[in-house]
């Protein structure tokens, strides 16, 4: 994986009248979606090609299974597994290539991030 600096910079710097301005933390707007997995044991992208720098994904409190996360193969054999109400934090990442397996099927998660 390769990291571009510029991207990096704009992120977190930005120039206002010509002067090196340090973005803040709180200039970052939480954005938040939500995903069901409607046949269990199918994956399930959680969104389309947006790249995050921080998802936090919660398990809905009223599953009546688990919630696995991981990668297009992932399953209930392979995946990190998130109990109903359970919450997992996962850095940057790109949506597109997070999904989500159920035990149950219509289970599903809430997920919040920042750009």
């Amino acid at each position: 994986m390769s990291i571009n600096p510029n991207s990096i910079i704009d992120h977190f710097v930005s120039i206002d009248d010509g002067r090196l301005k340090f973005k803040q933390a709180w200039d970052d707007i939480p954005e938040s979606g939500q995903k069901s997995v409607a046949t269990a044991g199918t994956a399930v992208a959680i969104g389309s090609d947006i790249k995050v720098g921080n998802l936090v994904v919660i398990a809905n409190c009223d599953n009546s299974g688990n919630i696995y996360l991981g990668s297009s193969s992932v399953n209930s054999s392979k995946g990190v597994k998130i109990p109903p109400g359970g919450i997992l934090p996962c850095g940057a990442v790109n949506l597109s290539k997070i999904y989500i397996d159920a035990d149950v099927s219509g289970d599903g998660i809430s997920y919040y991030y920042v750009r």
